[in-house]
C-alpha cells in the first residue's frame, strides 16, 4: 500500500504526523521571531538614511535576534532529544538558523556596518 493512498492517511496524514511533536512550537517561534528580527534590523537601516530613531530599531531587532537565536537553539536540543520524527521542524528550524546567520552578517553589532554610527 502507497504511503499516498487514502487508507494510509495520504499526504494530509504525513503533514499532520510529522508535526505532532514537542519541537513543531519551537520551530514556529524560532522562524517567526527570526523573521522579525531580520525586519526590524532592515527598517533601522531605512530609517538610518533619514535620521530617525535608527537606536531604538537596532537594540529592538539585535533582541528578537537573540531570541530566535535562543529559540533555534531550543528547537535543536528537543529535536535531539526527541526520538519520534521531526523532520518539518528540522527544516523550518533550518530556515530559521538561516535567517539568524544572514541577518547578523548583514547587521553585525560590531565593526564595519555595525551600530557604531
Amino acid at each position: 500500500m502507497s504511503a499516498l493512498t487514502p487508507a494510509a492517511g495520504g499526504l494530509r496524514g504525513r503533514v499532520r504526523a510529522g508535526t505532532r511533536h514537542d519541537a513543531w512550537p519551537l520551530a514556529i517561534i524560532s522562524i517567526v521571531v527570526a523573521a522579525a528580527a531580520a525586519a526590524v534590523l532592515q527598517l533601522a537601516a531605512w530609517v538610518n538614511t533619514v535620521d530617525g530613531p535608527v537606536e531604538l530599531f537596532f537594540i529592538v531587532g539585535m533582541v528578537l535576534l537573540v531570541w530566535a537565536a535562543i529559540a533555534c537553539l531550543a528547537t535543536v536540543i528537543v529535536l535531539l532529544r526527541t526520538a519520534r520524527g521531526g523532520g518539518a521542524s528540522a527544516v523550518v528550524t533550518a530556515a530559521a538558523v538561516a535567517i539568524v546567520a544572514v541577518t547578523a552578517t548583514l547587521h553585525p553589532l560590531l565593526g564595519s556596518g555595525g551600530a557604531t554610527g
